[in-house]
């Protein structure tokens, strides 16, 4: 397929459940913005492992702290960074910005 190298790295991670993993193997290699170059299913990969990574401390914040309700900590930059491309998004970057 046409997949990239990159593409594929990072869905081995996320198929095990390395989701932070994941989203690091589709950074931008300048380290520019955190969607940069990345489009269809990288883009939707990415988001969608950030927000999971989020749910996964969020949940480790609540059983640490005796039952509290924890944050993600992801959806504040996740919501900002979408919301910017939000005119370029196809129907999988959408559906994660919600």
């Amino acid at each position: 397929g046409d997949c990239s190298d990159a593409y594929l790295l990072a869905k081995t991670y996320f198929d095990v459940g390395e989701f932070q993993r994941c989203a690091f193997a589709l950074q931008p290699s300048d380290g520019g913005a955190m969607f940069a170059g990345l489009r269809g299913e990288e883009l939707f990969l990415k988001a969608y492992a950030l927000y999971l990574a989020g749910e996964k401390a969020k949940e480790q914040e609540r059983l640490e702290s005796g039952g509290a309700h924890g944050v993600n900590p992801n959806l504040k930059a996740l919501r900002a960074d979408l919301g910017a491309l939000h005119s370029t998004l196809d129907a999988f970057g959408l559906y994660i910005y919600g």
